[in-house]
C-alpha cells in the first residue's frame, strides 16, 4: 500500500522526493509551549513531496519557516533507511542526491527526523 502511494506520487509529479518527515521524541519537551501548536498542525501532515531540486539548507529553511521556529533554537534533520540509522545529510547536498542514497528500499520513502535544540542559554 505505502509503495503503491509513493509510485503514484512519483508518477504525477516526478520532480519530487517522497519523504516522510517525524519530530524526535523529544521535540515536543524541547520547544516552547506557543510553538508547539503550529509546530503540531505541521507535523501532523508526515508525508511531503519536496523538489528533487531542493538543497537539504532549503528544505530545512521551509521547515523552519512553516513551523515559524525561533532563532533562538538549531535544527537538525537526520536521514535514515531505518530509524536506527540516522545521518546527517550535507547541508549543500541536493534531496535527489540524499534520496538515491537514504531512502527506505521497500517503500520507497526517504524517513526524515526532525530534532531541535536551544541555543545561545535561550
Amino acid at each position: 500500500a505505502c509503495s503503491a502511494q509513493v509510485a503514484r506520487q512519483l508518477s504525477r509529479f516526478p520532480d519530487t522526493v517522497p519523504l516522510v518527515l517525524e519530530p524526535d521524541v523529544n521535540f515536543f519537551k524541547r520547544i516552547a509551549t506557543q510553538e508547539q501548536e503550529t509546530a503540531r498542525q505541521f507535523l501532523s501532515k508526515k508525508r511531503f513531496a519536496v523538489s528533487r531540486e531542493w538543497t537539504v539548507a532549503q528544505f530545512m529553511q521551509s521547515v523552519r519557516q512553516k513551523l515559524r521556529l525561533p532563532s533562538a533554537y538549531a535544527m537538525f534533520l537526520f536521514v535514515s533507511r531505518e530509524p536506527e540509522d540516522n545521518v546527517l545529510p550535507c547541508n549543500s547536498s541536493t534531496m535527489e542526491e540524499v534520496y538515491a542514497e537514504h531512502a527506505d528500499p521497500s517503500n520507497g520513502i526517504l524517513w526524515v527526523t526532525l530534532v531541535v535544540e536551544r541555543t545561545f542559554g535561550a
